[in-house]
């Protein structure tokens, strides 16, 4: 709520309050105060917004027709408009159980969505929906019309923008060849012809089509993020059932905000958000925080997101089909599309801390990598770009994730460099600190476009080899920065050129590795097999 000022120092009293709390670090800091197993939901009843939501257009004539489903909170049905002939989406408040604790719920899961979504899409006054939901530059969000009350029923009204979610693309079998159509991509026409080939031509088109829908899919999941939290909205639920996608405009929509929560309130009862009193909504999908962070709301996001976007690339297992990616016996033969095997592979990534890298170095060294990890990760200088900021998204501390806009201008996603920065989220309100680092951090991301984003290098190219130990060990050498390959003299020997500069091995990224740390990794490397590497070698 707000505070009355009865006089100038009372004003400057709460300045210097500010200040002060501003500049102290907690001495226990909210990513900190439960461990990764301790998952609860809290046993009292959601608050209602009371703010006004968004009223369906007297334009539309809402009937409802067959019903597509219902959650642990609302039911879904089909409709249409009477007056234009499209077909909607309408959403009620439907508890799954009798509990009256439930049914409270239920309402203000439904109530919240509608004023999310209002925020998030406002088209008072706008009868073309096509073009509000261009001005509002959410594209990624699902057009929504408002509410309206039939037979005593409240329901929130969107446009129908799509059957499936991503969810459904996991569980189809060579779902991400179908997700790469109704995306809009696709290879160029002497890569098709490839891809038509059961030899290695046709592997490598494949791994090329895959990798180009990996880029397409995290940047749109991205753009839709960036949307959200430039508007202070905290989605705390991103999962592949909760983005929709759309064929029509080949576009990613997001979905489902009934556990959203509006960190841009001056107020201090932000709505949807209870602190440590409401868990998570989907365990799998959840940061190691559990709750979101009041001082880093939007980086719980950014973390599902990350798990969002490797589930869906790593829905294949490693069986007979013309359509897998290339078989790797450095891999385990399941990727992630089963549940219990990303619970497994989450697990496994917290027993080491929650760091990506150490544990993505075990599983290199154990064969223990998802099945199409190296696909992805360790073909191309694309492929490490991408795992860095995969590594980054999954930081264990909250503050250390980039956020959503920043993530859209990375090399992985920007290898152009002509991307514009997208808005950042707004600082936190009554926090003086909060308001500072985001004016440093918009500072930083457009001075970073403006002078440090590089195109890649002309005049050297990626190469991927596989090489002995013996013939790698003894001709490494700090240099630049990195470690290079040295001994070999003008000629190119045993696969490896005189000042190749080593950039990964396997997908493990070591072109910033201290020297020491290479060796070990190298020392440990099962004997019977070849290393694979990926070096940055002069194209001239």
């Amino acid at each position: 709520m707000f505070i009355r000022m009865k006089s100038k120092a009372a004003f400057l009293a709460l300045l210097v309050v500010q200040c002060v709390d501003a500049f102290l670090f907690p001495l226990r800091p909210s990513w900190q105060r439960t461990e990764a197993n301790q998952l609860h939901m809290s046993k009292t009843a959601l608050q209602s917004p009371v703010s006004k939501n968004l009223a369906l257009p007297s334009s539309v004539q809402v009937t409802l027709l067959d019903r597509l489903g219902n959650g642990t909170f609302g039911g879904v049905h089909l409709a249409v408009d009477e007056v234009s002939g499209e077909k909607l989406i309408a959403k009620c408040a439907r508890a799954a159980t009798d509990d009256s604790r439930a049914k409270i719920n239920a309402a203000a899961y439904l109530d919240i969505e509608g004023f999310i979504n209002s925020k998030l899409c406002p088209l008072h006054n706008n009868t073309n929906t096509a073009d509000a939901t261009s001005s509002c530059g959410m594209k990624h969000i699902a057009p929504y019309l408002g509410e309206v009350v039939l037979d005593d029923t409240k329901y929130l009204i969107w446009e129908a923008s799509g059957e499936y979610t991503l969810e459904d693309y996991v569980e189809m079998e060579d779902g991400w060849l179908q997700l790469a159509n109704d995306l809009g991509v696709s290879l160029n026409e002497e890569a098709v012809a490839d891809y038509n080939n059961n030899d290695e031509s046709g592997s490598n088109q494949r791994e090329q089509l895959h990798n180009q829908l990996a880029a397409e899919v995290l940047r749109q999941l991205l753009e839709g993020l960036a949307y959200c939290h430039s508007r202070g909205v905290c989605h705390r639920d991103i999962k592949p059932a909760n983005i929709l996608v759309d064929p029509a405009t080949h576009t990613l929509r997001l979905i489902d905000f009934g556990s959203a929560c509006d960190m841009s309130s001056w107020s201090p009862k932000k709505l949807g958000y209870r602190g440590e009193d409401k868990g998570p909504r989907s365990i799998l999908y959840c940061a190691p925080e559990e709750f979101v962070d009041p001082e880093s709301p939007y980086a719980f996001d950014i973390y599902s997101a990350a798990i969002t976007w490797l589930r869906t690339m790593l829905s294949d297992d490693n069986i007979d089909s013309e359509n897998t990616l290339a078989s790797d016996e450095s891999e385990y033969p399941h990727g992630l599309a089963d549940e219990d095997h990303l619970f497994q592979w989450r697990i496994a990534v917290r027993d080491f801390g929650h760091n990506l890298v150490s544990w993505e170095e075990w599983a290199t060294l154990h064969n223990s990598l998802p099945y199409g990890w190296n696909s992805l990760f360790g073909k191309s200088r694309q492929g490490i770009q991408s795992l860095r900021l995969l590594s980054n998204m999954m930081s264990y501390n909250p503050d250390h994730r980039m956020s959503a806009s920043e993530a859209l201008l990375c090399p992985y996603l920007n290898p152009g460099c002509n991307a514009e920065a997208p808005e950042l989220p707004p600082a936190m309100p009554w926090s003086i600190m909060s308001h500072i680092q985001r004016w440093k951090k918009d500072k930083q991301v457009h001075s970073w476009q403006d002078e440090e984003c590089n195109i890649d290098d002309l005049f050297t190219k990626v190469v991927a080899e596989e090489v002995c130990a013996a013939d790698l060990t003894s001709r490494l050498k700090k240099a630049n920065g990195g470690i290079e390959v040295t001994g070999g003299g003008d000629k190119c020997d045993t696969r490896l050129c005189d000042g190749d500069a080593l950039l990964a091995i396997g997908s493990i990224d070591v072109e910033t590795a201290p020297l020491e740390h290479v060796n070990e990794l190298l020392e440990q490397w099962p004997r019977d097999k070849l290393i694979p590497l990926l070096l940055v070698r002069d194209s001239v």
